[in-house]
């Protein structure tokens, strides 16, 4: 993911993804998100329902120093995988969705797209499996 949009998400989901600058042997958030920018719209509308449900759990177990975050976002199979440290069944739910949404949406544009193989699996529209 391009960098501006990398640290457009960890400004506007400060607690989601505190550990994007930790050290390597702690997150695998120090790599940053490990995919393309098509799935910047997903990751975001997912971003914006968790940091709430953070900061709600935060507040509920203020003697709580761990709270649920972001370990790692990526790509794997043609798909999004986003890791959490820990989370609640709602926020797993949140996840499952944003995950099966990328299996239908082009990694590279956004568009609509499909689960494409060939060695590699990506999820690419009509005009980006071509390039």
């Amino acid at each position: 993911m391009k960098r501006e949009l990398d640290e457009k998400l960890v400004k506007a989901f400060p607690l989601l993804y505190a550990d994007r600058g930790a050290d390597k042997r702690t997150t695998a958030m120090c790599w940053g998100f490990s995919c393309n920018d098509g799935w910047f719209d997903i990751i975001w509308e997912l971003s914006s329902k968790l940091e709430p449900l953070i900061q709600e759990f935060a507040k509920k177990h203020p003697d709580v120093d761990y709270y649920p975050r972001a370990s790692q976002v990526k790509e794997k199979y043609g798909g999004l995988c986003f890791y959490m440290t820990s989370a609640t069944d709602e926020m797993w739910d949140l996840i499952h969705e944003a995950e099966e949404q990328s299996c239908k949406t082009c990694e590279s544009c956004g568009k609509p797209g499909e689960q494409r193989g060939g060695g590699w699996i990506n999820t690419l529209c009509d005009v980006c499996s071509e390039v």
